[in-house]
């Protein structure tokens, strides 16, 4: 368990492939923890949804998740981060080297997204991102 001090009732999300960190859009898992500890593991919904990056974040703000932790981060999903108040932080490597250095603050949260663009996506896909962050926004 971590000190409750540091947390207070945050929760925090590491995405996962093959116990590294990894990317919104392509992380087989998704791993949330809070003061106890690691809560939850959940198959990635950007795996076999097509706002990819959006659906995981869209599962983070469902799960009440104030911070994440990726390797890298394209925009769609670092501007979707920002607008629902989620804190993105990058660590390249082993999940566990990330969460320890996320605990001991040695992280340092990203001001903007570490990918340019996306992947390559279909026309109507950007359609279908751009309408999913337009859509939020009025609530």
């Amino acid at each position: 368990a971590y000190s409750s001090s540091f947390f207070d009732f945050m929760k925090f999300a590491v995405l996962v492939s093959d116990g590294q960190t990894a990317d919104p859009g392509d992380a087989k898992e998704v791993h949330v923890y809070d003061e106890n500890g690691l809560v939850e593991k959940y198959a990635n919904p950007a795996l076999t949804d097509p706002l990819r990056g959006i659906a995981t974040m869209n599962s983070l703000t469902q799960r009440s998740v104030s911070h994440l932790i990726v390797a890298d981060i394209g925009r769609p999903a670092f501007a979707y981060a920002k607008k629902v108040g989620i804190k993105v932080y990058s660590s390249k490597g082993p999940e566990e080297k990330g969460v320890e250095a996320f605990i001991s603050g040695s992280l340092k949260e990203l001001s903007a997204a570490t990918e340019q663009g996306e992947h390559v996506h279909a026309p109507r896909q950007k359609q279908n991102i751009l309408l999913a962050l337009h859509s939020t926004s009025h609530e």
